[in-house]
């Protein structure tokens, strides 16, 4: 480009030649990549000028250069989707590797060899990764032949010389044994696909305000719940009107849901689903952002005493029973009219100590 001041996109031949040398691409000793007279030659009269013979388009030639790494005019296009390289430059040979004119004898061979050695690693757990690295200061990801060896022999890996010599002409290239490509060959791939997705789905699960648990059918039952409620009242002798009677100081009798949820004590240990159920159930018929807690406390409070036992002294107040039903002891009809006879038959049977125990 700067030999090219009007920004035409052409140059004349002497300067594209002059610009290949600079950048190491020619027949001079000095270049990075070697190209022979008429390889060059082709070059220039692919991309020659078709109404100027004597000037090379440079530009287009640096666009298909470029458009194998990147895509041309991707600042004008941030959205779009690059295409992964070429299969056939990332399968490519690396320099000094003679692997790729390997017969499929030597192919399958080959193949054998890592299935069992990845079949033994697997059984005994080893790792070679650090063997490497002590060898590899700098991890270049290459090591020597012989230190090659030496890390076969220490994981016990005992393979005939022909074996040895396949995997050195497979991961050997002129840099030494590429043993990062080695252990990537020996461990197991999972296929689980890309999981950014479920990450962030974790993390906004974890940062919600409240945490969405798949609630038990049990949780949206008035009467599991009542019963849960009234069981924690007897056992840690709770006054529940004692706690939301302090949020409304106007004795109307109603309270906020917010006011509601603070005022649940932590030794009901009630669910959020099943604090939510009571809300919905016990709310207010005028509105419904608020909720009864009088009707509330004179349900669960019939563990104690009965209501309006005033207007009908007769009546005798039965004391509430604890139960422990649940899906663990839970018998349909049919078996609890089997337990039913087998309890008749242990009945019947007159045995020193059983007469205390089982009474029907």
């Amino acid at each position: 480009m700067d030999f090219d001041v009007t920004n035409c996109g052409r140059v004349t031949e002497e300067i594209f030649r002059r610009c290949l040398d600079t950048i190491g691409i020619g027949e001079s000793g000095l270049c990075h990549l070697y190209l022979a007279p008429f390889e060059v030659e082709s070059i220039i009269n692919t991309y020659r000028d078709p109404y100027d013979s004597s000037r090379i388009l440079w530009k287009v030639f640096s666009q298909d250069i470029e458009s194998v790494i990147n895509k041309v005019g991707l600042e004008k296009r941030p959205d779009i989707i690059i295409d992964h390289t070429l299969q056939e430059i990332t399968e490519l040979p690396p320099k000094g590797n003679t692997y790729s004119n390997a017969d499929d004898l030597e192919i399958s061979t080959l193949e054998s060899i890592v299935t069992k050695m990845k079949k033994k690693i697997q059984t005994r757990g080893i790792d070679m990764e650090n063997d490497f690295k002590d060898y590899d200061k700098l991890t270049t990801g290459h090591v020597t032949r012989n230190q090659f060896r030496q890390v076969l022999q220490l994981n016990c890996f005992l393979l005939p010389d022909e074996n040895i010599f396949l995997l050195e002409r497979r991961y050997i290239d002129e840099l030494g044994f590429n043993y990062f490509k080695f252990l990537k060959d020996l461990t197991f791939e999972n296929d689980c696909g890309p999981r950014y997705k479920l990450i962030q789905d974790a993390r906004v699960k974890l940062n919600a305000k409240h945490f969405a648990m798949t609630p038990h059918q049990n949780e949206k039952n008035i009467v599991e719940i009542l019963a849960k409620i009234k069981k924690k009242l007897i056992c840690y002798k709770i006054r529940l009107y004692t706690f939301l009677k302090q949020f409304d100081p106007l004795n109307r009798f109603i309270i906020s849901r917010d006011d509601f949820y603070r005022a649940m004590d932590p030794k009901l240990e009630l669910t959020e689903t099943e604090v939510y159920t009571i809300m919905d159930v016990f709310a207010s018929p005028l509105n419904n952002c608020f909720v009864e807690y009088k009707r509330f406390c004179e349900t669960v409070e019939e563990t104690f005493t009965l209501l309006q036992l005033d207007r009908a002294p007769l009546l005798e107040p039965v004391q509430h029973v604890m139960i422990s039903d649940g899906d663990h002891n839970f018998l349909n009809f049919e078996e609890r009219q089997g337990l039913s006879l087998a309890l008749q038959k242990v009945s019947e049977q007159r045995t020193e100590g059983l007469i205390d125990i089982i009474k029907v």
